[in-house]
């Protein structure tokens, strides 16, 4: 059990508030928090090691998991899920795409293992906030462009390798975030190598 006290010290130590003393604690800015950010204690390693560890569960199983459940969203639910991938490729916001997706997959699964699984992953992955602090940010744009035409074709094979595309690259960019911060654990984690497509 974490108290709130030290969840705020550890936000604190992530960037993302900043504790003023007789004032509270506010949240921070992507520019105020890259100022803060405190990548040596262990308390942010260990948390963004955490963050990585689910990625890697999440890229190794996504493609799976969106081929599984893909087929079971209905017709006013993929179009909600088009628009707001396209309003995420538009605004630059392509961080934000695997969240998209994953929402609307789960909520149409009566597969409850994987929905908890899931759930706690997508909990896990909030530890790499830290992470869009450190440029360059990811450019997946073709890769929506291909879960788009997966839904306009519903054709769960292109969803999910459009999907699985972006996980891949967000796993690789931060991989390489996270080692150039000098937290040197992620070296031991990599992806399985791809099939060739035929």
């Amino acid at each position: 059990m974490i108290t709130i006290r030290r969840a705020i010290g550890l936000l604190n130590k992530l960037g993302v508030t900043e504790s003023i003393n007789g004032k509270g604690t506010k949240v921070l800015s992507i520019a105020e928090g890259r100022k803060k950010i405190r990548w040596i204690e262990p308390s942010v390693r260990k948390s963004i090691m955490t963050y990585f560890y689910a990625l890697h569960i999440f890229a190794i199983s996504c493609t799976s998991v969106a081929k599984a459940l893909f087929p079971r969203i209905d017709k006013e639910r993929l179009a909600f899920l088009r628009k707001e991938l396209l309003a995420a490729k538009e605004s630059g916001y392509t961080e934000a795409v695997c969240g998209i997706c994953f929402s609307i997959l789960l909520e149409n699964s009566n597969l409850s293992a994987i929905c908890e699984i899931y759930l706690r992953l997508q909990d896990l992955l909030l530890w790499g906030y830290p992470l869009i602090f450190i440029e360059p940010r990811l450019q997946v744009d073709d890769y929506v462009d291909m879960l788009v035409e997966g839904i306009d074709n519903r054709d769960e094979r292109l969803f999910a390798g459009g999907l699985e595309q972006i996980v891949r690259a967000i796993f690789v960019s931060s991989r390489t975030k996270i080692i150039s911060v000098g937290i040197d654990a992620a070296k031991n984690v990599e992806l399985p190598v791809l099939p060739p497509v035929s």
